[in-house]
């Protein structure tokens, strides 16, 4: 079994901890700036959805969809679970530290993956399938961007400088506004055409943040070697991937499983349905990944306390996944057209699974906190093989909803594993 994290500030090389106030309020304006950053994101992304809805109908809206989260999933070969560990090994980080450093990190890993999507290439080309190569070329270019772009969310939430994320957002979701609407305009139909619009978008953020970032405060600019220490960094990683692969899976397959096991228009239907449910997620796992360097850098300095921030925490989620599913069941139809009536059915169960992740989302960034990594690893893992033996044996029969039902279990198994491990370590800290 992984050992957990437990040793002191030296080893992470972790930067002392912040002077200011380390209240609830303070999480919650930070949590607001990184909220504020996504509220724009998926403002876009509510707009480009409806776009791609009406010009591709549920079909072609849940192939685009498929291959939007292909190349999430071989992101997480880019960044390694980078983003996930920066606040455990070191909580506060100046962000140009980490990012120069993360650079260096993912180079190697990119140039994997572009190795490998030069084979497929190959592949395609052999056997006179230009879809494959062009696919394969695409998911691997749209993976090292957004792997990069994780990456400088994180930094950017470790140091407190969620802000920063604010106009980063705002040209992401723009940029692919843009090009979503010029494709709309000429009513193109071909759905490689559009995923190559997301690609497009990926990429022009990325080399815009890029620039911003290794301008903000680090050693970097004073040549003094980084703060963060790349090996440290890597490792506990390498350590937290499981579980950043399991929570993709647990995220994420349901999409995948769907064109699958029911066809592409269900995907279509329960995609539109989800991105009403992601209002009432994200807003929690913001706070979640603001509260972590926060927890973290009280537990260094031997003040660990989260009672009054985790119930705060749980109640806005509770109040959110409520509000989404009575508000969106009004507007799925009357938005996105009689087409997509059948995605409001789909809310109840998806609202559920969304207070389950929120909190579980809560419950992992304080056991991170506290340095174990791999209940937070075994945590994902359970919830991951419960959701895809639920996809399995739902998805078939009920379409959609199964799939709804299938997040929601696979939340709470999560969400119960890493409560119950936190609840057996502090037995076992309090008998030694």
């Amino acid at each position: 079994m992984t050992k957990p994290l437990t040793n002191d500030r030296d080893e992470f090389n972790a930067p002392s901890p912040r002077d200011e106030d380390e209240n609830f309020g303070g999480a919650v304006s930070s949590s607001v700036a990184l909220l504020a950053s996504r509220a724009a994101l998926m403002g876009f992304s509510v707009l480009a959805n409806l776009l791609a809805a009406r010009v591709l109908g549920p079909g072609g809206r849940g192939q685009v969809a498929a291959a939007l989260q292909v190349s999430y999933l071989f992101s997480f070969l880019v960044v390694m679970g980078l983003d996930r560990s920066l606040a455990m090994v070191a909580p506060a980080a100046a962000v140009g530290d980490s990012w120069s450093v993360a650079k260096a990190a993912m180079k190697r890993r990119s140039t994997v993956m572009a190795f490998l999507g030069v084979i497929v290439s190959a592949v395609g080309f052999a056997i006179d399938e230009p879809r494959i190569w062009t696919f394969a070329f695409a998911v691997g270019l749209m993976a090292v961007f957004n792997g990069h772009f994780r990456v400088i969310e994180s930094a950017l939430i470790n140091a407190d400088r969620a802000k920063v994320m604010v106009p980063i957002q705002v040209l992401s979701g723009a940029t692919t506004l843009v090009l979503l609407g010029g494709l709309a305009i000429v009513s193109t139909t071909v759905v490689g055409i559009w995923f190559a619009a997301y690609v497009a978008s990926s990429i022009v953020v990325v080399l815009v943040a890029n620039r911003k970032l290794l301008r903000l405060d680090g050693a970097s600019l004073t040549g003094q070697p980084p703060t963060v220490d790349r090996r440290v960094w890597s490792r506990a990683g390498l350590r937290l991937l499981p579980a950043s692969m399991a929570g993709f899976a647990t995220l994420r397959s349901d999409r995948l499983l769907l064109p699958l096991l029911s066809g592409s228009e269900e995907l279509g239907l329960y995609v539109v349905a989800a991105t009403f449910v992601d209002l009432a997620s994200v807003p929690v796992e913001s706070l979640a990944n603001v509260l972590l360097p926060r927890w973290r850098s009280r537990k260094l300095e031997g003040k660990f306390t989260t009672f009054r921030e985790l119930s705060l925490s749980v109640g806005l989620a509770a109040s959110l996944s409520a509000g989404v599913w009575l508000v969106g069941s009004r507007l799925v139809e009357p938005v996105f057209g009689e087409a997509f009536a059948r995605s409001a059915s789909f809310l109840p169960t998806l609202a559920l699974a969304a207070f389950l992740l929120g909190t579980s989302r809560l419950a992992q960034s304080r056991a991170l906190a506290l340095a174990l990594d791999a209940l937070v690893s075994v945590a994902e893992t359970c919830g991951v093989v419960a959701a895809f033996v639920a996809y399995l044996v739902l998805i078939p029969s009920f379409g959609g909803q199964g799939a709804a039902l299938g997040s929601a279990i696979g939340y709470g198994v999560t969400l119960f594993v890493v409560l119950a491990g936190q609840v057996v370590s502090a037995l076992r800290t309090s008998e030694s």
